[in-house]
């Protein structure tokens, strides 16, 4: 009797398509896992393309705030130094 004889009564024809099944089935699960996971990676890129694009348009809006703020802090700095002018003028210095 071979190996091959003693497995098939060992285990009976259809313990071996159960074998094979189980194989089967867990090579589908791992394949199914990698499916999942390359999905899921695909969302979160999505979604931090998403959030960068956001990032990106508030930056923008914030440096027009700060070039804003600093025209007016120039006329400002710009008013004070005509103002201090004036008031030497008005010393007599």
């Amino acid at each position: 009797m071979g190996l091959q004889e003693l497995l098939t009564v060992l285990i009976g024809g259809g313990g071996i398509g159960a074998i094979i099944a189980a194989v089967m089935t867990r090579q589908t699960a791992k394949d199914q896992n990698k499916i999942d996971l390359l999905d899921r990676a695909y969302k979160e890129i999505e979604r931090l393309e998403g959030k960068i694009d956001e990032l990106e348009a508030e930056l923008v809006s914030e440096r027009r705030m700060n070039d804003e703020l600093r025209k007016v802090l120039f006329e400002l700095k710009e008013q004070v130094g005509v103002l201090r002018i004036e008031i030497k003028k008005l010393k007599g210095e």
